[in-house]
Parts: C-alpha cells; structure tokens; sequence
C-alpha cells in the first residue's frame, strides 16, 4: 500500500533537546577569561597597587636625600627647608647655605662652575641683602645687594686696578661715590648710571 505525503506529514515529529552552550574561553594573548571571576577581587587588586605607590612616594619625599662623597645633595625640589650642600646637574654650581621652600635663602655661598662666588645673604633665591661677590676675571664687589644686582652702599675693587667706592642703583654706580684710578688719579663726586656727574672733585696723582 503506497503511503500519501498527507498520512506522512501527520507522524510525530521526534523532540529536539537543547544542550547547553558551552562556557567561552577567550584565549587571545594568553588570557583566559572565567565567568566566575569576581569583579571585587580585581578592585581589591588595584587598591593593594595604589597603596604600594603612595608609599614609595611618601618614603621619596620624607626620607634623608642622598649624598655624594663631599656630601652634596643633588638639587630636587623636595629638598626640606634648612641648611644644605646642594650641587646643580647641568651647570655643576655648588651651593652651601640656608634653604626654604625649594630656594636658596638665608645666609650662603655659591660657586659656579667658572670660578665665581658669591658669599652672602639671600631672600627667595636672589642675592639680597649684604654678600660679597667675586668674578672668574678677578672683580670683585663687597656691599649691598637687591634682587642679584648691586643696589645700596658698595665697593667694587677691579682686575684692572681700579677701585670705586660709593653709592649703587640698579647695578650701576649712581649717587656718589669715590674713584680710584690704577695710576694714582681721584674722582670723588656724583655719578649717573656708572658715569661722573654733577658735582665732584678730580685730583691727579702725584
């Protein structure tokens, strides 16, 4: 007996069981990725790191700096306030002195890397106040100083011989003062931005 498509098609379909997906594993650059993992243990990770960083920070900035064999410390800006030997990197200068809030301050003396020196008094990093400064050429200056320029009352005795005693303004001889020529000559009177002005007395040498 022949069986039409009809009588075919009412048959029982057989039941179709779903597996499960299996669990994906994500093997690129060798990491593999779980779906148990817990969100809190890689936070707890990250804060443990943060921790560890702070630390070693703090242990930079509160821990004695590091000398060379003259004691000198490398300069930085986390150097505490207080007298200090510090040495420049790039320029090699050497500073021993008082120290606040990351500038030279205080009473000092440095030497640069060409034979200067200043020795004297300091305010926020500048040459301020009294000191005495000495040049690679072999000037020399000793008096009053105001924002790293002579300003006030000071002497300047030259390597040419010439000595000039008196009054400052902005780093040039402005006021009066008295000049002493190499060979012997006087002029005492007034001076304009580092020239003889006004009134003043010259006398020659005998």
């Amino acid at each position: 007996m022949s069986t039409s498509p009809v009588s075919q098609s009412n048959k029982a379909l057989p039941k179709v069981v779903r597996k499960p997906a299996p669990k994906k594993t994500n093997t690129k650059k060798g990491i593999e990725s779980k779906a148990d993992s817990s969100p809190d243990s890689s936070n707890e990770t990250v804060q443990n790191e943060a921790q560890t960083y702070a630390a070693h920070q703090s242990q930079l900035v509160s821990s004695d700096p590091i000398r060379d064999d003259e004691g000198y410390i490398k300069y930085n800006n986390t150097i505490k306030d207080g007298k200090h030997k510090i040495k420049y990197p790039f320029s090699g200068d050497l500073y021993k002195g008082g120290w606040k809030d990351g500038e030279k301050h205080g009473t000092g003396k440095l030497t640069n890397a060409d034979g200067a020196v200043y020795d004297g008094e300091w305010e926020n990093g500048k040459m301020h106040g009294s000191g005495k400064s000495t040049l690679a050429n072999g000037d020399v200056y000793d008096g009053e100083w105001k924002n790293d320029i002579p300003y006030g009352r000071g002497k300047l005795t030259g390597h040419d011989g010439k000595v000039y005693d008196g009054e400052w303004e902005n780093g040039e001889m402005n006021g009066s003062g008295r000049l002493t020529f190499a060979n012997g000559d006087i002029y005492d009177g007034g001076w304009k931005d580092g020239k003889m002005n006004g009134s003043g007395k010259y006398t020659l040498a005998n």
